[in-house]
């Protein structure tokens, strides 16, 4: 019984032996710092990028992808890692005013895809080996697209909720174009200079209000999007409190209420505000609001200042020029001070 129970054992040390457990492969932490949008891992010889519900892997020795663009925020990433040269072409090209893409698409340079809602679809499918950058809510027949073999990867920078998120989708273009260290660095020093910027903001207790009216509502931020957030940075209280939805939809009378404790208003949509100062009476006039302790609006023509492409790189830029407002002086970048009397 003995030799027996001896023999056993040590046919069980040959099969442990023989055969070890195989480790599992132990996922590192996400790439992402701030942003939510995307997911990235990094392994010894790629990377594994996750937008959504597309997963996909880059080795790091692979070529440089090439690329169609749906948006300017999307060229403003590439043009960042000197990765122009890899867009082959537009899709909505009349909504992109950078006057070096528009004449590289006159001349034929770059390739007008037409609209998401009516494609050159020969055009695409003559290109299905490009990467084809859309977002989300894009009009472009996914259906026909996966018929096609064309990739499209959804690029929701917009989306990000906190002030160095939308920055941070640069990493996701570095790994896509093969520029991933070159990606890092530029965030690592976009965020020293939001952190620095933001440790130097003095509190002042002024009370913000953001809205524009569109339909007879008034489109309000919630009290968790990318703009309060970015206030609370700069030194402001956002009157809007508890609201985690990007986007409220408020009536007259709310939006009134909360207007009457405002101290500033920051506007970005196009107005004809071309004096530096207004009064009480034409905001009652041309709004139906009543600014008993607003002093200024924070205004950005995004038209002329090309704020969508500028700030998305540049947060510590818009950081300053709130707190520079908050603290009774005018921005230096993006938004000027309109003054109430």
């Amino acid at each position: 019984m003995k030799m027996f129970l001896q023999f056993g054992f040590l046919l069980f040390l040959f099969f442990s032996c023989a055969h070890p457990q195989q480790k599992k492969e132990v996922k590192s932490a996400s790439l992402a710092k701030y942003a939510v949008g995307f997911h990235l891992y990094e392994r010894a010889d790629s990377f594994d990028l996750e937008l959504g519900e597309v997963k996909i892997s880059f080795a790091k020795k692979d070529a440089r992808n090439t690329f169609i663009v749906s948006s300017t925020t999307q060229a403003t990433f590439l043009k960042a890692l000197a990765a122009s040269k890899q867009m082959v072409g537009l899709v909505d090209p009349n909504i992109f005013s950078d006057s070096l893409l528009n004449a590289k698409l006159s001349s034929g340079q770059l390739i007008n895809f037409k609209t998401a809602s009516a494609p050159d679809w020969e055009a695409l499918l003559k290109h299905k080996s490009s990467i084809l950058l859309g977002y989300q809510h894009f009009s472009l027949s996914q259906k026909n697209a996966k018929e096609l073999g064309i990739r499209i990867f959804s690029i929701n920078e917009y989306l990000e909720e906190h002030p160095l998120g939308k920055a941070e989708w640069i990493k996701v273009f570095g790994v896509l174009t093969g520029r991933y260290a070159m990606a890092d660095s530029i965030f690592k020093s976009i965020e020293a200079r939001y952190l620095a910027v933001k440790k130097g903001v003095r509190k002042k207790g002024v009370k913000v209000i953001v809205g524009d009216f569109y339909d007879g509502f008034w489109s309000v931020p919630g009290s968790q999007s990318y703009i309060a957030r970015i206030l609370n940075d700069a030194g402001a209280e956002y009157l809007v409190k508890n609201e985690g939805r990007a986007t409220i939809q408020m009536s007259k009378e709310a939006f009134a209420s909360l207007f009457r404790e405002a101290t500033y208003w920051r506007k970005l949509t196009p107005m004809d505000w071309k004096p530096c100062k207004l009064t009480k009476l034409e905001i009652q006039q041309q709004f139906s609001l009543f600014p008993t302790c607003l002093k200024a609006v924070m205004y950005c023509d995004v038209n002329k200042s090309a704020y969508f492409e500028e700030a998305l790189l540049h947060p510590d830029q818009e950081l300053l020029d709130l707190s520079r407002m908050i603290q009774g002086e005018n921005g230096i970048h993006f938004y000027r001070k309109i003054e109430i009397e």
